[in-house]
């Protein structure tokens, strides 16, 4: 078990299932007590300052009903704080909304695209810097991921390193140059039968009318994804650990 401080910023409903459920998926792959994992629910509670030496890492996870697309009171204060966090070189790893908010924030473009959604399993590819990079290197050129979304990066910011991609999805990774700093489309923090289950959560906003698809034909998407799991605890060991010595 590492003895690391997270904070954990989510982007969901209260008294959403699935708010409880993102929180145990991420304690499940960190292998951390629930104390080790200080929560901030953005449409309730902006993160502060003080996070950065209540905390060692930071993780934003995904969003729910919320994109970040939409107009919300707490979005551009999120979108300042993230910059902070680049500017100070404060470890993080953001997913799914994070990494839409990252991009937005440092100045890149996301678009509502439904008709490219990616929802299940799929195959995400190495770009030729995934490949030399010290975390991303690690996976094989072309490996299983967990999906869900309908918005998607189309232009990723000038400072970045653009890691990954998949078929429908031109941009699937990136990190900050030079700094612990790693955001995914996709959910590291989810095995397959949690992604399963947070599709049936949302499954009606996953009609075949607003994605293209159908229910089975997510269903039978699912598979697992065992290589893209290790990337959260490769990033705490490899990265997060190595940049404290």
């Amino acid at each position: 078990m590492i003895d690391c401080r997270f904070a954990l910023i989510q982007c969901r409903k209260f008294n959403e299932p699935m708010r409880q459920q993102e929180i145990n998926c991420f304690l499940e792959v960190l292998k951390v007590p629930a104390h080790n994992l200080n929560v901030v629910n953005l449409p309730y509670q902006l993160p502060k300052e003080s996070l950065f030496n209540q905390t060692d890492v930071i993780l934003v996870g995904g969003a729910g009903d919320y994109s970040i697309l939409e107009v919300h009171p707490w979005l551009p204060p999120f979108c300042d704080f993230l910059c902070q966090v680049c500017e100070l070189g404060f470890p993080m790893f953001a997913s799914c909304f994070g990494f839409h908010a990252l991009c937005v924030a440092l100045g890149g473009k996301v678009i509502s695209d439904p008709r490219n959604a990616e929802v299940g399993t799929y195959e995400v590819h190495l770009t030729e810097e995934g490949k030399l990079d010290p975390l991303f290197g690690q996976l094989p050129e072309k490996y299983f991921a967990q999906m869900g979304h309908k918005d998607r990066a189309a232009e990723l910011p000038s400072e970045v390193v653009h890691l990954a991609f998949s078929e429908r999805a031109p941009y699937q990774a990136f990190k900050i140059k030079d700094k612990p700093i790693y955001a995914t489309q996709f959910h590291p923090e989810l095995t397959m039968a949690q992604n399963r289950e947070r599709f049936e959560n949302y499954r009606d906003g996953y009609s075949n009318q607003k994605v293209g698809m159908s229910i089975l034909t997510i269903r039978n998407s699912f598979r697992e994804s065992k290589k893209s799991s290790l990337l959260i605890p490769r990033f705490l060991n490899e990265v997060v650990l190595n940049e404290d010595k």
